[in-house]
Parts: C-alpha cells; structure tokens; sequence
C-alpha cells in the first residue's frame, strides 16, 4: 500500500492540490473522468458535445479541466496544442458549462479540445487500477484527480489510452519544421526491401532526414514520425511500414 500525501503531474495523467466539493472517494477504479468534447467557447462560456466516460454529470462546484488535445506542432507560431487550465464550473445550462475564469486560448473551431470533469478527493483510497478511456480523436487519453491524500493499492496507469496511429495528436496535417511533407530526403525505405526501394509518404515522415536504410523506415526527419509526413511533433524515426 503506499500513501501520497500530495498529487504529482504526470505526462497525460493530471492531478492537482485544490477543492471546494468533496467526493465520496473511498474506491477508486476504472475510468474516474467524465469527458466531453468543446465546440465553442465564448467568455467564461464552453459549449460541450455528448459525454463519454464516467457517468457523473457535469455540475455547479465540480472542477474540470479544459484542454487542447492536437494542433499544429508546438514548434509552428501560434500552436495552442497542449494548452490547459484546472477550473471551477459555476453555472450549467444544457449543453452551456459557465467556468469561473479561462486564460488560454483554445483552437475549438479547428482542433480537438475536450473538458474533463475531475473528481475532489480530500483522501482517496485506489482500490483497482485507475485508467483513462481511450483517446478516439475527441476525447479521452487524460486522468484528472484532484484532492490532498491519496492511498495506492492499485496503480494509475494511462499506458495505451494516449494518441495512435490511428488518432494522432493533430486533426490539421502540417509540413514538418524542416524541408516539408515528403521531401526527398525525408523519404523512408521499405522494410521489405532495406537496401532500396524509397516509400514516399509510407515509411518514414516528412523533413530532412538522412534517409538511412533501416527497419523503422528511415529518419523521418524533424517534425517526422507519421507516413504522411511532418504530423508527429518530436519524432525523428519513421513509423514502421
């Protein structure tokens, strides 16, 4: 068993020190957080989609955190790509969630931003392991928990909840920060064939890369790492084919 008398941040696991409301906590197990997607923010004012996750509403008192899941590369002027801030929900009317406060800006219109809502725990006990639901390319991939004590007799695990090939971190394909979606010298080589046979826009990303015979595809180059060329944010190596 093992007691934490303060939450730690983790990548994609978020855990804060704050509360007003308390929650019976005494079990905690599975997915914790209820998630909905934002289609608009005006003000104070963030307009949610359907909610997934948990099945505790959203409700005045609750704290939530609001963040950007994708978005161009953070390495490109005016990414807002991981923006997020821990809130309290003052008023709710349907599908209208009143926060107390929003300092970021939130590419809602173009880009994946959802709203979690976060349990307050004064102390909490985790009886079985503590997950996220699964990233869909809406919602999900984050563990929200917030309070003072909390007791591990199972852990809090994101472990494949986050992006994937399938939904990575940008709804936006953007050129890397080098030479570009699928540069020559950004090409992988096939897996099936390692001394040639370039696969443009399959192994390997896009950007400047060595263009290396090699099992992963090749450097993908800076910005690299998706087939498609310059998607992923920090890759250097290509995807395998």
């Amino acid at each position: 068993m093992k007691a934490l008398s303060k939450f730690i941040i983790l990548a994609f696991v978020v855990l804060w020190h704050q509360g007003i409301i308390a929650q019976n906590c005494a079990s905690l197990n599975g997915i914790i957080n209820t998630y909905a997607p934002v289609s608009n923010i005006s003000g104070n004012v963030v307009t949610i989609g359907a909610t997934s996750g948990a099945t505790a509403p959203f409700a005045v008192g609750d704290y939530v955190v609001l963040i950007q899941m994708t978005g161009i590369p953070p390495i490109h002027t005016g990414s807002n790509m991981g923006n997020y801030e821990l809130r309290l929900v003052s008023a709710v009317s349907g599908s209208n969630i009143t926060l107390d406060g929003i300092t970021r800006p939130y590419s809602f219109s173009t880009e994946k931003v959802q709203l979690v809502r976060s349990p307050y725990c004064p102390n909490a006990t985790v009886s079985s392991t503590v997950t996220a639901k699964i990233w869909d390319g809406f919602t999900g991939g984050v563990i929200a928990l917030n309070g003072g004590t909390i007791t591990l007799n199972a852990d809090i695990d994101a472990t494949g909840t986050g992006f994937s090939q399938a939904n990575p971190p940008t709804s936006t394909q953007t050129t890397s920060g080098s030479s570009g979606i699928g540069s020559t010298s950004g090409r992988g080589f096939d897996d099936s064939n390692p001394d040639g046979g370039k696969v443009e826009g399959q192994c390997g990303g896009g950007g400047a890369g060595d263009g290396a015979p090699s099992l992963l595809g090749g450097d993908g180059g800076t910005g690299g790492g998706y087939g498609s060329g310059g998607i992923g944010i920090t890759a250097s190596v290509g995807l395998r084919c």
